[in-house]
């Protein structure tokens, strides 16, 4: 089933649109189709959701997705050395056995 199938078929289909909840940094909402063929259900669902990504797109819509910060409470030598472009000690460190 084309996407072109599924846009034309989606303005006539059962479909209901809820406002589900207020993300962190969202507005989240559940979009319920109804299908005849409960084996299309993946498929139609994937091409909606690519079908809503390139409304998006089109639309200028960016979706803020979450950035994390990592804090490094103790690192080695050699990973800073590493990460500045400089030599790497290869030998193995030594153990406190």
């Amino acid at each position: 089933m084309p996407l072109n199938n599924i846009r034309i078929s989606f303005q006539t289909l059962n479909h209901r649109l809820f406002l589900f909840s207020f993300g962190a940094s969202s507005l989240d909402f559940e979009l319920r189709v109804w299908i005849s063929d409960v084996d299309m259900r993946l498929r139609v669902k994937s091409e909606l959701l690519l079908f809503i990504d390139q409304q998006f797109r089109d639309a200028g819509v960016e979706i803020p997705f979450p950035q994390r910060d990592l804090h490094l409470r103790s690192i080695s030598d050699d990973i800073i050395s590493a990460c500045k472009g400089g030599p790497v000690n290869s030998e193995p460190a030594a153990s406190d056995e």
